[in-house]
């Protein structure tokens, strides 16, 4: 596998340290502390020396489009001008400076990109070292294999402490050889000290703390999909609902009745307090009503004379015309 170079890493350490630890086989809390201190006291200098690259980038594209303007007006003096101008002599002195500059730009270039990406690798690595070192919280030695992995007490009197290969279908302690005397739980994989019906019409059994999730999630036997509880307890978990959704209606018939009896005493103590105290408001709106119905009657009016005079003068035009 091709290894990838750090930038300000002369003897490889960091590079060593990125390709050659393997961070899923420390089980050392304290040793994995210690590499991601090296890889954020690395990230640290890195990001010191970032700011200081772009301005170097742009010098280097400044100087580059320079050179390119005076390169291609020298090209376009030697084109019209004879072979032994000094135009000439100008271009052949340009090419090899705007080759440089174009060279320093790209390297520039080339090194911002590998200081990014170096800079997400680290990051990267840091956060695998941090779910490393929440996962070997749970991590401890087998007391039958010495393998660091999650541990559960085997049950004898010693209270061994074993990994899951070694505890699997074992009747007795691997270490002490004493009878535990459990029952396999075919849910959660463990060994327990006693199992109960899960209540369904097969008698299936689980342990207590299965037991009880299940009939959390969904009530019903895992391995044949039947109800985990009985018809008694189906028909007092019922009435209890039925109980529980009628008392909820009652305080809601009560509490809508008190709505309206309030609503209503409100309507009459407003019309108490209007005809009590008058407002400017209302009065003004009454006294604007009257003012609008005069308003139209007068307009009904005069619209009745211009109908009268229209029929008039009809009638004259009929006469005449006679």
């Amino acid at each position: 596998m091709s290894r990838n170079k750090f930038p300000h890493d002369q003897d490889n350490r960091i590079q060593k340290l990125y390709y050659d630890v393997n961070i899923h086989t420390i089980f050392n809390r304290t040793k994995l502390q210690n590499v991601k201190n090296k890889f954020w006291k690395y990230l640290h200098y890195l990001e010191k020396d970032e700011p200081n690259n772009m301005p170097k980038l742009l010098e280097l594209q400044t100087i580059r489009d320079g050179l390119y303007i005076q390169l291609q007006r020298a090209k376009k003096d030697a084109f019209i001008h004879n072979p032994i101008h000094e135009s000439h002599k100008k271009r052949d002195l340009l090419v090899p400076l705007f080759n440089e500059a174009d060279d320093n730009y790209e390297e520039m270039k080339c090194y911002c990109y590998l200081h990014d990406v170096v800079i997400d690798d680290i990051l990267d690595k840091i956060t695998e070292i941090r779910t490393q070192q929440t996962k070997i919280k749970h991590y401890k030695k087998c007391a039958h294999c010495e393998k660091m992995n999650t541990v559960t007490i085997s049950g004898c009197t010693s209270n061994h402490k074993l990994c899951s290969d070694c505890i699997y279908d074992k009747t007795e302690c691997p270490v002490c050889n004493e009878e535990l005397d459990l029952v396999h739980c075919d849910i959660c994989l463990e060994y327990k000290k006693e199992l109960v019906d899960t209540g369904c019409g097969n008698k299936h059994q689980t342990c207590k703390n299965c037991l009880v999730k299940i009939k959390q999630k969904n009530n019903l036997c895992p391995f044949c999909r039947g109800s985990c509880s009985s018809d008694r307890e189906l028909l007092i978990d019922f009435e209890m609902r039925l109980e529980a959704a009628r008392e909820q209606q009652r305080y809601i018939d009560i509490d809508s009745d008190r709505f309206i009896e309030d609503n209503d005493d409100i309507t009459m103590h407003m019309e108490n307090l209007i005809s009590r105290y008058p407002s400017r408001r209302y009065a003004n709106r009454d006294a604007r009503r009257e003012e609008d119905e005069e308003e139209e009657d007068r307009r009904d009016r005069m619209e009745d004379r211009r109908e009268s005079m229209r029929e008039r003068a009809r009638e004259h035009r009929a006469n005449a015309t006679r």
